[in-house]
């Protein structure tokens, strides 16, 4: 039973105007969902194009500088072992273009020979150099830090 005396043309006219705002809204929907799968599609055809053009990366130059860096280090030993007696190192270390000895010496003569030739050499260059300390009554110990210069 029907309690308020509406018009039936009011009505319908309140119906059809309910229905065109579900309808427009409806479409409103659909234009965005297409607009959306569009763009999912683009993105998924972007991530296509990037999978087939990937490249894989090869490393071997970096490992190559890595061993050029040994084989520096290793060469730089051997060659200061061949330029200096190995009879008066007492300890080596290299690092790169650097190298840091301890001589063992017996008397300051010793010393000023060692850095004599070490200076007079023209591969090296001597970056830091300590005074003789006595370790023992028979032989005394001098650090030098020397560059190689090659």
């Amino acid at each position: 039973m029907e309690y308020n005396f509406l018009p039936n043309w009011y009505k319908l006219k309140s119906r059809k105007k309910n229905k065109f705002i579900i309808n427009v809204f409806i479409i409103v929907l659909f234009l965005v969902n297409i607009f959306l799968l569009y763009n999912m599609c683009s993105i998924n055809n972007n991530i296509l194009i990037i999978k087939n053009s990937y490249n894989v990366i090869n490393y071997k130059p970096h490992k190559n500088i890595i061993e050029s860096n040994q084989s520096l280090t290793l060469n730089n030993f051997m060659n200061f072992l061949k330029f200096k007696d190995i009879d008066n190192i007492y300890s080596i270390t290299v690092r790169d273009n650097t190298i840091s000895a301890s001589f063992k010496i017996n008397n300051m003569d010793d010393y000023e020979s060692e850095t004599k030739d070490i200076e007079d050499d023209e591969d090296y260059r001597i970056i830091n150099l300590m005074a003789p300390e006595n370790t023992t009554k028979n032989f005394q110990i001098f650090q030098i830090d020397i560059e190689v210069i090659k």
